[in-house]
């Protein structure tokens, strides 16, 4: 038993480095943003209501299985909580920006 526990250990380090290979390189980086915001990590609760007003939980339950994802790759990557805010401040100022274009 206890080698089942090193080969699993192994295997998810083995995986975090992946992880953290991929989002050294620059387009690393905007690949996992891009996931990242595809999946809404950057969006804070968002309202999620039907036209009657009422709460919509299959939207709900759909948001958050994209969150599930968008957690999973910040766990491997083991960015630090410092970074994510700032991360999370320019992805908002983007996103700012965005609105006012239109």
């Amino acid at each position: 038993m206890p080698g089942n526990t090193i080969d699993i250990l192994s295997f998810f380090d083995r995986k975090r480095r992946l992880y953290r290979r991929v989002y050294a390189t620059p387009d690393g980086k905007s690949l996992i943003d891009d996931i990242l915001s595809s999946c809404g990590f950057w969006r804070g609760n968002t309202n999620y209501y039907g036209q009657d007003g009422r709460l919509d939980p299959l939207a709900l339950a759909a948001a958050e299985g994209k969150r599930e994802i968008a957690t999973h790759i910040m766990k491997h990557l083991g960015v630090s909580d410092v970074e994510m805010q700032l991360r999370l401040k320019g992805a908002q100022s983007m996103e700012d920006s965005r609105h006012e274009l239109q």
